[in-house]
């Protein structure tokens, strides 16, 4: 990367480098939708979506994910508690 650049940006405000930041992410982000996506990745995210077509009893909702692993989390927590420590 360009030293120079680097200690031009060095020298702007928290909130200029946020916003420079902010444009940089945009401008990358445009320049990505406008590229094709590759063959394999198509091919993936069909076959995915043909899958969640042929088997719709198989998603869950994010509410239903998080309550699963927050609860598995406590169970963990609760049986680390209880269990007594070794020196």
């Amino acid at each position: 990367m360009n030293q120079d650049l680097l200690e031009t940006v060095s020298k702007l405000s928290v909130d200029e480098r946020i916003r420079l930041v902010g444009q940089i992410w945009d401008g990358i982000h445009d320049e990505l939708d406008r590229q094709p996506v590759p063959p394999e990745l198509e091919a993936e995210m069909l076959r995915r979506l043909d899958h969640v077509r042929e088997h719709p009893d198989e998603l869950h909702d994010w509410p239903a994910v998080k309550a699963e692993i927050l609860g598995a989390l406590k169970s963990q927590h609760s049986k680390s508690q209880a269990s007594p420590r070794r020196k």
